[in-house]
């Protein structure tokens, strides 16, 4: 891998270089294996360009230099402008940039936006932790329920997303940036995790081996919860009255996330973290419909 190390160094260095000469380049972002450490002799080189004009939406484009691939976004600054304003779920754009490097930059509006989403990432860890322990948590149930019923199959091919999301948890939870190779990165950072996943990913299928890595997972995701659930216990605190899952996920706090709340507020209650009681659901005339669940902060 030495030599195809040096290739990648050649060929970032003149797919770069090209780049910048061009009136039209305002900006070069590096991201993908480059960044996250983990090159091997077929990754590609990502780069995302933002120009000065054209490209209304992202245009992907494929080549290779000096025998190396590489991909690059090209997006116009308009664009790029419009989709880091936009309210909502994390995007496309938004995502790439959280785990990219800037450069090259002739343009301090683009790198206000760069600056400003990195912040925004570090201010809304504590979120996505709740985001990935949420998914974590329902994968988890789902696969235990067929294991028991025997659906070990489908329960192998959930059981990957458990990894997954345990990876990514894990990660965020470390300060380490969440990616498509989270998994793989989790592993490198945690010897005994890999132990684990190389006897579900590497050896014959074994009930014993999924049962061992799922207690691992849910003593890491209980030693861990009060940390994990930070900003949603803080909430709780704060609004001192019984909320139910819906009305939580609706604050606007929590809205533009996908949080699989009940979940997680399950979990806080089996661990005697916060309370639970049910309330009354009535119909806007006031009609009872039937109970539903609410939690305190104890």
């Amino acid at each position: 891998m030495a030599r195809a190390i040096i290739d990648y160094q050649k060929a970032f260095k003149e797919i770069t270089n090209t780049l910048t000469k061009n009136e039209n380049i305002l900006s070069i972002f590096v991201f993908g294996s480059i960044v996250s450490g983990d090159l091997w002799e077929e990754s590609d080189i990502d780069l995302f360009v933002l120009c000065k004009d054209e490209f209304d939406e992202v245009r992907d484009v494929y080549l290779e230099s000096l025998s190396i691939p590489i991909h690059i976004k090209f997006l116009s600054k308009d664009s790029f402008v419009n989709l880091c304003n936009e309210v909502g779920k994390k995007s496309i754009i938004k995502d790439t940039l959280m785990s990219s490097k800037l450069i090259y930059s002739k343009d301090s509006d683009i790198e206000k936006f760069y600056s400003e989403i990195k912040y925004i990432a570090s201010k809304d860890k504590e979120i996505w932790n709740l985001v990935y322990l949420g998914k974590l948590l329902k994968d988890i149930g789902i696969c235990k329920k067929y294991l028991h019923n025997g659906g070990i199959y489908t329960c192998y091919e959930i059981l990957i997303r458990v990894l997954d999301n345990y990876s990514k948890l894990y990660l965020s939870m470390n300060g380490f940036s969440v990616s498509k190779d989270s998994l793989t990165m989790a592993c490198n950072f945690n010897d005994s995790f890999d132990e684990k996943v190389n006897k579900i990913l590497f050896k014959e299928l074994d009930v014993n081996n999924i049962n061992e890595i799922l207690k691992y997972i849910e003593d890491f995701v209980d030693i861990n919860l009060k940390d994990s659930t930070k900003e949603l216990l803080e909430f709780l605190k704060e609004q001192n009255i019984p909320l139910s899952s819906y009305e939580i996920q609706n604050n606007d706090i929590f809205k533009n996330f996908d949080i699989k709340l009940e979940n997680i507020l399950k979990r806080l209650y089996k661990n005697n973290i916060i309370l639970k009681s049910v309330r009354d659901f009535k119909d806007p005339f006031g009609n009872l419909l039937t109970e539903e669940n609410v939690y305190s902060y104890k």
